[in-house]
C-alpha cells in the first residue's frame, strides 16, 4: 500500500472530454477517471492494450484531485483477472497519482463451454456465501496488483430479490468486511433498485458499515419498459437529492461526492444543467456533518483464499450472462431465467453494443441507414450481435463488425472505401504513422451527405486518395496535386 488515503477531497465529476468542453472544471475539486476509456487496443496479440500516457499526463497536470474508477474488472467475477489487465490498471493509478481505486461489485464474464465470454454489461452476482468469498478474493487480488486501497461500488440489480440470497445491504457489508476494503456508495444505483422493487436505500444503508463509505456517486436515469434505469442519462432529481442529503452526514469518512453522466448525453446545451448538478453537490458537501476520521475495525471472514467450488456463483454467471447475450443457459437458475429482468438485460446489452457501433463507426452505420433503410440496418446489427460475442474495447467491437459486414452482400455504394476508411481510423488511433485509402468519388461530398443523414445520390466518378493519421484526415484528388485538410470529417 502507498499509505493512508487522504480525506475530504471534495466534489467532482466523472471526466470525459465532451463534459470538459461544456462545464468549467474549476467548479469542482475532483476528477474521477474511468481509465479504460483511455486504454487503446493495439491489434497486436503480443501487446493488445496500452494506456494513453500523454493523456494521463495532461490529466495529472490539472489542478484537481484525481480518483480512478475502473469499469471492466468487476470484483464479482469467479475467475481471476488477467494479470496484464491488472498491470494496466496499476499503471493508470500510478500515472494519475490516485490515492485509491474503485470497482463494481458485479460480474461481466461467464463460461460458455470451453470458452469464457465477456457480457459487455455489469451484471449482479449471486448474493450468498460463495459470492462473498469470490468477491473478497478478487478484491485481494486487485489490491495486491495495484498497490492502493480498493473500494467496491454498490451495484444495480434489476432482478427481484431471492429468498436464498443475502439482503442487498448485508451482502455489501459481508464483502467489505471480508476484504477489509472501502465502499463507493452509489445512491442512484440503490434508488434504482428501490424503484424497481428491491430494498429501500435506507434499509441498505442501515446494514452497511457506514465508516467504510469513502465516496458517494449520484446520477440521473430514465424509465424504460416499466423499469427505472441507471442510465447516467440525465441529472439529479429531487428524490435522489433528498436521499443524499439525509445520508451524507452519516458517513464519517466520506472523501468525495461524484456526479456521473455518460458522454453521449452531454451536448452544447448541457452546461446550465451540469452547473446546477455541481451546485447541489457543493450544497451536500458543505452541509455534511463534521466527524472525526475513524478507521474501520476489521471483522475477519472465515477465509481469504481463492474459493474452491463457487458453484452458485458460476451458475449465476452462466445463467444471467447467457441470457444477456440472447443465449440459452445450460444449467439455468430457474428464478433468474423466469425473471422479467432477464429480457431487459438482453435488451440493454444489445442497445449498448449498438451504441458502441454508432460511436466508433459513424460513417459506416450511416451509409447503411441511408442505403438499405433503418429496419434492414437494425436487422444486420442484430444478426451481428447474435453471431459475434461482445468485446471489452470499442475498437475491437468495431473491427469485428467491419469483418462481419465484409461477409454480407449489401447493396451499398462506396461500401468498400468506407470500410477501408473505418479500418484506417482504427489503425492510427493514438499511434504514429498514417494510412492511405482510395475513393472513386469525392469523399468530402460523401461524408457531408452522411453527416446530414441523407443519401449522397450518384456522384461523379473521380479518383481521390485520403491520408488518415492521428492528426486528422487529408484528401487529394489524383492528378490534381491539390491537398485539402478535412479533419472535420473524421468521427
Amino acid at each position: 500500500m502507498k499509505g493512508e488515503y487522504p480525506r475530504e477531497l471534495g466534489i467532482g465529476v466523472v471526466y470525459t472530454p465532451r463534459l470538459a468542453r461544456v462545464l468549467d472544471l474549476d467548479l469542482v475539486d475532483v476528477l474521477e477517471i474511468e481509465p479504460q476509456m483511455f486504454w487503446r487496443a493495439t491489434g497486436d496479440p503480443q501487446d493488445p492494450i496500452r494506456i494513453d500516457l500523454d493523456l494521463f499526463g495532461q490529466l495529472r497536470a490539472m489542478p484537481h484531485h484525481r480518483l480512478v474508477h475502473s469499469v471492466t474488472l468487476p470484483v464479482g467475477n469467479s475467475r481471476p483477472h488477467d494479470p496484464r489487465t491488472l498491470k494496466l490498471l496499476e499503471q493508470s493509478i500510478a500515472a494519475l497519482d490516485a490515492p485509491y481505486a474503485s470497482e463494481h461489485l458485479s460480474f461481466n464474464e461467464f463460461e460458455a463451454g470451453p470458452e469464457r465470454l465477456w457480457t459487455g454489461f455489469l451484471l449482479p452476482p449471486k448474493q450468498d456465501r460463495n459470492g462473498v468469498e469470490t468477491a473478497a478474493a478478487r478484491i485481494a487480488e486487485m489490491q495486491r496488483a495495484v498497490g492502493v486501497p480498493v473500494a467496491i461500488e454498490t451495484g444495480v440489480n434489476y432482478l427481484q430479490p431471492q429468498c436464498d440470497e443475502l439482503s442487498d445491504g448485508r451482502f455489501v457489508r459481508c464483502v467489505a468486511e471480508a476484504a477489509d476494503c472501502g465502499i463507493l456508495l452509489d445512491l442512484h444505483n440503490l434508488l434504482t433498485n428501490e424503484r424497481n422493487g428491491r430494498a429501500s436505500v435506507r434499509d441498505v444503508f442501515d446494514e452497511i458499515p457506514r465508516e467504510r463509505v469513502w465516496e458517494i456517486h449520484l446520477a440521473g436515469g430514465m424509465q424504460y419498459r416499466g423499469y427505472w434505469l441507471d442510465s447516467h442519462s440525465g441529472h439529479m432529481d429531487e428524490e435522489l437529492f433528498a436521499v443524499a442529503r439525509a445520508i451524507v452526514g452519516e458517513c464519517p469518512n466520506l472523501q468525495a461526492i461524484i456526479f456521473e453522466i455518460m458522454e453521449q448525453h452531454v451536448n452544447e446545451h448541457s452546461g446550465d444543467a451540469l452547473r446546477d448538478d455541481v451546485r447541489r453537490l457543493r450544497t451536500l458537501w458543505m452541509d455534511r456533518r463534521r466527524s472525526r476520521f475513524t478507521v474501520a475495525k476489521r471483522i475477519p471472514w472465515q477465509t481469504s483464499r481463492e474459493p474452491s467450488l463457487p458453484a452458485t456463483v458460476r451458475r449465476r454467471e452462466e445463467t444471467l450472462g447467457a441470457l444477456a447475450l440472447g443465449q440459452a443457459p445450460c444449467d439455468p437458475e430457474p428464478r433468474v431465467a423466469s425473471d422479467p429482468a432477464a429480457e431487459l438485460y438482453a435488451d440493454l446489452v444489445a442497445s449498448m453494443r449498438e451504441g458502441v457501433l454508432y460511436e466508433t463507426l459513424p460513417f459506416l452505420v450511416r451509409v447503411l441507414f441511408v442505403s438499405i433503410g433503418s429496419q434492414a440496418t437494425m436487422e444486420v446489427i442484430a444478426a451481428y450481435c447474435e453471431a459475434v460475442p461482445p468485446e471489452p474495447f470499442g475498437a475491437d467491437e468495431a473491427r469485428h463488425f467491419i469483418d462481419y459486414i465484409k461477409t454480407r452482400e449489401l447493396p451499398v455504394s462506396h461500401l468498400a472505401s468506407i470500410l477501408e476508411f473505418a479500418e484506417a481510423l482504427l489503425a492510427v488511433s493514438g499511434r504514429p504513422g498514417e494510412r492511405a485509402v482510395s475513393f472513386d468519388c469525392d469523399p468530402a461530398i460523401l461524408f457531408d451527405a452522411l453527416k446530414e443523414g441523407r443519401c449522397p445520390g450518384p456522384l461523379p466518378r473521380e479518383r481521390f486518395n485520403v491520408s488518415v493519421s492521428a492528426n486528422g484526415v487529408r484528401i487529394a484528388k489524383v492528378g490534381s496535386g491539390a491537398l485539402n485538410a478535412v479533419a472535420s470529417h473524421a468521427p
